[in-house]
């Protein structure tokens, strides 16, 4: 686990002390949200991906990342978006640790494919705002959008990315390999 004055060591981020979490920013299509940088493990450009029949379309396939074999998931077709890239440049990867719902001391690495990361930022609890879930561009259930920020010219939706891999990847992933 990265603590705040690793990160703001690291990428010198002005950290005064007040309360408050470390974000990665991303764009997918014309939204751009943040999760929680302490459970990002890596981001690295979409690798080469193996195929495997039988698993939704969203899962774009299998990647060894880190010695681990992840399910690489397209954000954009799981959560109903266009398929063109905002940037038309190649898409990122983000690994992320997702605990296991039935025992959070295992965690089960995942990639999210996303058109560009944008930024490491920390959000003071203060400026967490109540989000007006109505102006997202996507299919995602407004439960997982956990607030809203305005750090730059667009408004950044905080994303609870775990909750959500859990209760609608991870999930359905693990019916569809126990079938």
């Amino acid at each position: 686990m990265i603590d705040d004055k690793e990160l703001e060591a690291y990428f010198g981020l002005n950290w005064d002390g007040k309360p408050g979490t470390h974000y990665v920013r991303f764009m997918l299509g014309q939204n751009q949200l943040a999760i929680e940088a302490a459970i990002v493990s890596n981001i690295r450009e979409l690798p080469i991906t193996t195929h495997i029949p039988g698993l939704p379309p969203y899962v774009l396939g299998v990647s060894n990342q880190l010695g681990n074999v992840v399910p690489i998931i397209d954000l954009r077709i799981k959560l109903a978006l266009p398929l063109a890239y905002f940037n038309q440049e190649r898409p990122m990867l983000l690994l992320v640790a997702i605990p296991d719902a039935m025992d959070a001391s295992r965690k089960r690495l995942l990639g999210f494919v996303v058109d560009q990361v944008e930024a490491l930022c920390f959000v003071r609890d203060e400026e967490k705002k109540t989000a007006n879930k109505k102006s997202l561009h996507l299919e995602l259930d407004p439960d997982y959008i956990i607030g809203k920020v305005r750090q730059s010219h667009l408004s950044t939706y905080l994303f609870d990315i775990v909750s959500w891999a859990q209760e609608c990847v991870l999930y359905e992933l693990q019916k569809k390999l126990t079938m």
